[in-house]
């Protein structure tokens, strides 16, 4: 894209324009998912040596 703007120079008393040049880039964004719920550890010996039942 090119980006052209004029003004007025008091120092070289008259109108100047200037030119700048950029670039636009675009991605696509994708939808992202609900996470699912969550689920309690499943129980083992270590959940039931921790006294965690």
């Amino acid at each position: 894209m090119e980006i052209s703007r004029a003004y007025w120079s008091d120092y070289i008393k008259k109108s100047v324009m200037g030119e700048s040049h950029v670039r636009i880039s675009v991605a696509e964004l994708e939808h992202q998912s609900e996470a699912p719920d969550a689920e309690p550890p499943a129980k083992g010996r270590l959940r039931r040596a921790l006294g965690m039942s």
